[in-house]
């Protein structure tokens, strides 16, 4: 990893994305996904409006993990197993990995450091986002990792709001 990478909190905006969702066997960016990737470029082409995104979700039981990989789109798209949603206004710690996969949890591990230092409470999403990716030689990919966390106050005012 690459030693200057910051970590930093980001805010994702509500945000139409076009994906497939279905488990994987591993965490992480693997070979398992490539044939997705073909697809979602191939069906959404002319519509993609951001990186390829990859979202785990550990609230959901399943064989393996469940992992959605999409991207983000202007317009709904549903045709085979890609369908498209909104995905929700999140606040995220996020740091840059350079290089390989395998050491994609050294990032994850420097995250979660902080969110549990600062008793933050994580919001059971992990999200890569694919820069630069290859399966085959990952020396030089780049991959922004961020770790999804609950933001108390925020949700406190907003849902206070709606009760009144």
């Amino acid at each position: 990893m690459n030693q200057n990478s910051e970590i930093i909190h980001i805010i994702r905006e509500e945000t139409t994305f076009a994906s497939i969702r279905e488990p994987v066997k591993e965490l992480g960016p693997t070979k398992e996904l490539e044939h997705r990737i073909i697809k979602l470029k191939k069906v959404l082409e002319g519509h993609i409006t951001g990186p390829l995104t990859l979202i785990f979700h550990f609230d959901t039981l399943v064989d393996g993990y469940d992992a959605e990989i999409g991207y983000p789109v202007d317009k709904i798209i549903e045709k085979d197993s890609i369908s498209t949603k909104t995905l929700p206004y999140a606040e995220f710690l996020s740091v840059t990995h350079k290089g390989s996969y395998k050491t994609l949890r050294t990032a994850y591990e420097k995250i979660y450091q902080i969110l549990r230092g600062n008793g933050l409470s994580d919001a059971l999403e992990l999200v890569e986002i694919l820069h630069k990716y290859n399966f085959e030689n990952q020396e030089n990919c780049i991959t922004e990792v961020q770790g999804s966390f609950l933001m108390w106050d925020r949700n406190y005012k907003m849902n206070l709001k709606g009760v009144l």
